[in-house]
């Protein structure tokens, strides 16, 4: 596709939608930077911006680049959010498609919205429990993308993507139907994971989980492929 009929086609799209997840995106971004802008002074001139396994600083960067790195990058995500269901007009132009594309791309700018206002915190006071918070987060974003993937048609830009999902519409819907049971109770563990579990082994089993759980999804679509 040209990209003049890229663009044609984009804005065609969003002048059909008038939704407030539509809208949302600009929201968060908005209130991103604008945060962002009036913490700034207060933050130090080398923050911290990377952690290792226990949760120890082990990455750097002067204080514009860190404290506007991710700002840009969900822009960045926003911008390509946008474009994506132009690619594919024959499954990605519907309401069924557009409102749970549109809450998993939400979700995403929330989460990095929440990393964005954990980092500050930290940079604010090293006793802050940034692994414990970033566990949090994820059980929250599990959990949501549990509730969230039943509903997600057939399409060519998000889920359980294989090659047997794609070819078969009946497979699509149960493999995601199942793999959304397995995140469901993977963010119930991860409750028990965030309670009863010290950092980092908490946030390790939440993730090690959740990619089970993702690796299932395809092992699941390749077994009842038809």
């Amino acid at each position: 596709m040209k990209v003049a009929d890229t663009v044609s086609a984009v804005y065609d799209w969003r002048m059909r939608q008038n939704d407030s997840w539509l809208r949302f995106p600009v929201l968060v971004l908005l209130g991103v930077v604008v945060w962002t802008g009036w913490m700034y002074e207060q933050l130090p001139q080398v923050m911290v911006t990377h952690w290792g396994f226990l949760g120890d600083p082990n990455g750097w960067m002067d204080k514009l680049t860190g404290a506007w790195m991710l700002p840009l990058i969900m822009m960045l995500l926003w911008a390509l959010w946008e474009v994506l269901p132009a690619a594919d007009k024959r499954h990605c132009q519907s309401r069924a498609f557009l409102t749970p594309y549109w809450s998993m791309g939400n979700a995403v700018l929330v989460l990095l919205a929440a990393m964005q206002w954990g980092m500050f915190q930290y940079n604010f006071d090293a006793e802050f429990p940034l692994l414990r918070f970033v566990g949090w987060i994820l059980v929250l974003f599990i959990a949501w993308l549990g509730r969230l993937l039943p509903e997600v048609p057939l399409n060519s830009i998000f889920g359980v993507r294989t090659p047997w999902t794609l070819a078969d519409g009946l497979v699509w819907r149960v493999t995601h139907r199942e793999t959304a049971k397995g995140l469901r109770t993977v963010a119930l563990l991860s409750i028990i994971f965030q309670v009863v579990l010290p950092q980092p082994w908490s946030l390790v089993f939440i993730l090690v989980s959740f990619l089970g759980i993702l690796v299932w999804g395809v092992m699941f679509s390749f077994i009842n492929r038809r």
